[in-house]
């Protein structure tokens, strides 16, 4: 790749300035992040419009992630998001037809697997692709052939690389779900997929259904029901063991409520977690629900909002704290918001209820996962800049609790030579269980840029090296280092 030589500006979030402002696209202004998380990054940095973020994470922290770009006719992108820098969008669906409603899954060797609903052959079948550990997507499968639409597809992994997936199946007005299960040793899919309602074409209709599996083996699934065509919408569970059958469906929430877009979580227990969007008070609100004590438990509402609350996702962590994101508000403003529960405690008031994106735009869509140290990692579509892109940002507990210093300075100096157009730039902080934790933004800056920030004390003219001070507060309590293209800079008393 052609080499320049950049001035590489690094910019620090002023963390213990809660009222301080950032501009994340021209003419749009973001308040500081929550106490505790991070600066949320721009992960897609796409034109179209990037909507849909569904991603896992690796060992490393690192997080996997695709979306929907909605070019025309729409396709699959994948990033890697590590250290504080995303890659740049990967088309893997590359179809002539429509792509969307992704789902991706790791397995115990880092195998990354996504499928999705593919209309390149008719009016929309499973795809998948699969991605190994330091290698590139295979090239994508039609895993189930059928004239019939179907959407709303979901898929899990084991550690041992099974897969489990599952997808909405219309007819008509009703529909049925259909599930795959393809051993790691199976060379192909075929005689994998099924219908799990055993083709009853017509009522009960069941549909949006997500999938989890636990350490046993066990498949979990939550997903909308309606009894009788014109009935509200319930939500319902049911499980397969390992080598066994599927059970009978177990209402979770039906009349005189409307219940929809259930999602769900298995702890190591194999207890299962569930929440989804109810009206039963006459508008949209996020309710929970769990079997942890053996059955389910009464339903619960986590969001507690006079407006409307959709699109909700849950994690549980290893000390059995359960985490929701969903978003709230109305059309062309909404928010992401954030609470937990811990082990044997309540929901917050809403008070207590966190903003995660707290943007100028419409804030849609989110996603959330667990990391080490229980870190909460979150994704979602966010129109701040002038069209969707996704957004990343995550607990940042170890801004608190340094672990190893690095070194204490107050500020932080660099000479750097030539560098690629691109390179990786990442601020990191120590982390309490071990390692670095990324923190954002970054920026690059071409050396013929006039407008350099105010926070940089000092550049030197744009040669072959440069010499950049960059803030470092000095009543941070954090040890801090910088990485440029994967090596660290030096951070030096001044």
């Amino acid at each position: 790749m052609k080499r320049f030589s950049l001035c590489i500006l690094i910019l620090v979030v002023a963390l213990v300035l809660a009222s301080q402002e950032w501009t994340s696209g021209p003419g749009t202004a973001r308040a500081a992040p929550p106490p505790g998380w991070s600066e949320p990054l721009n992960v897609s940095k796409t034109s179209a419009g990037s909507l849909q973020p569904n991603f896992v994470l690796d060992s490393s922290g690192a997080a996997h992630v695709v979306w929907t770009e909605a070019h025309p006719p729409g396709e699959i992108y994948y990033s890697k998001v590590a250290s504080g820098v995303a890659t740049t969008g990967e088309n893997i669906s590359n179809t002539a037809g429509a792509s969307f409603s992704q789902s991706i899954a790791i397995d115990g060797s880092g195998t990354l697997h996504a499928i999705w609903t593919d209309q390149n052959e008719g009016d929309g079948d499973p795809y998948y692709a699969s991605k190994p550990a330091g290698g590139s997507w295979s090239g994508h499968v039609n895993i189930y052939p059928t004239w019939l639409y179907s959407p709303e597809t979901n898929i899990a992994a084991e550690s041992n690389g099974d897969l489990h997936v599952i997808w909405s199946q219309a007819m008509g007005a009703a529909g049925d779900i259909y599930y795959c299960y393809k051993p790691a040793s199976a060379s192909s899919w075929s005689g994998t997929c099924g219908d799990l309602d055993e083709g009853n074409w017509g009522w009960p209709s069941t549909s949006n259904a997500e999938l989890a599996v636990d350490n046993n083996g066990t498949v979990h699934m939550i997903q909308r029901y309606e009894l009788n065509e014109g009935d509200n919408l319930g939500v319902a569970y049911r499980s397969k063991p390992r080598g066994g059958s599927w059970s009978g469906l177990q209402v979770i929430s039906d009349s005189p409520s409307s219940g929809q877009a259930p999602t769900i979580a298995v702890d190591s227990s194999g207890a299962a977690y569930s929440v989804w969007v109810d009206d039963r008070l006459g508008n949209n609100e996020i309710y929970y629900a769990t079997n942890a004590d053996g059955s389910w438990s009464t339903p619960v509402n986590v969001s507690q909002s006079s407006g409307d609350s959709n699109d909700p996702r849950i994690a549980v962590d290893s000390t059995g704290t359960v985490h929701v994101v969903w978003e709230e508000g109305p059309e062309g403003s909404r928010e992401i918001r954030y609470a937990s529960k811990p082990l044997g405690g309540s929901w917050p008031a809403p008070s207590g209820i966190v903003d995660v994106s707290n943007t100028s735009g419409d804030s849609i869509l989110p996603w959330i996962a667990i990391g080490g140290s229980n870190h909460v990692h979150v994704m979602w579509s966010d129109s701040t800049t002038g069209n969707y892109e996704i957004y990343y940002s995550a607990t940042a507990s170890a801004v608190k609790k340094p672990q190893t210093p690095f070194e204490r300075c107050q500020w932080v100096k660099a000479r750097i030579g030539e560098v690629e157009l691109g390179v990786d730039i990442a601020f990191l902080v120590a982390d309490p269980g071990g390692g670095w934790f990324p923190w954002g933004p970054s920026d690059l800056i071409d050396c013929g840029a006039p407008d350099a920030p105010e926070d940089i004390e000092a550049v030197s003219d744009c040669a072959s090296s440069y010499i950049a001070s960059l803030p470092y507060h000095k009543q941070w309590a954090a040890f801090v280092k910088w990485l440029l293209g994967g090596q660290p800079v030096k951070c030096v008393p001044q």
